[in-house]
């Protein structure tokens, strides 16, 4: 039989068998007697206990990022800040989608280099050619 299944243990301390006897244990962020009672640890009651790159949540000083998918999150005076990165496109808080290659496409003329700079194309003519790269680039003469 489970020792824990009598689960003795206060709300909401959490009953572990050891040693077949079972022993109460307060969760992270409490505590106090698991047997009587567990309290939440308070850390913060507002920011100005936390640091400036943290948040008083749930009167713990934590990280108030909560970004989406390839976003990129910057905290400053306990305020997050979720923005996408270059060249990526979407809702930053739900996620940020991966840019297709616009070089994909062959925007450029026939013999250029097409190169991105912050996702954008970038037609050149590779060295020792000269000419107009969005239609051709031909060898120097």
């Amino acid at each position: 039989m489970d020792p824990c299944s009598r689960d003795e243990c206060a709300p909401p301390a959490i009953c572990r068998t050891i040693a077949h006897k079972p022993t109460c244990e307060c969760p992270a962020g409490y505590s106090g007697n698991p047997n009587i009672e567990c309290v939440i640890l308070e850390e913060c009651r507002d920011n100005k206990a936390c640091p400036p790159t943290q948040a008083c949540i749930n009167n713990q000083c934590q990280d108030p990022c909560q970004c989406g998918h390839n976003a990129i999150c910057e905290v400053t005076d306990h305020r997050a800040v979720c923005r996408c990165p270059p060249g990526y496109m979407g809702n930053p808080m739900s996620g940020c989608l991966v840019p297709s290659n616009p070089c994909d496409n062959d925007p450029c003329g026939e013999g250029a280099l097409c190169e991105l700079d912050n996702g954008n194309p970038i037609c050149v003519c590779p060295r020792g050619m000269t000419g107009n790269p969005f239609q051709k680039c031909s060898k120097c003469s």
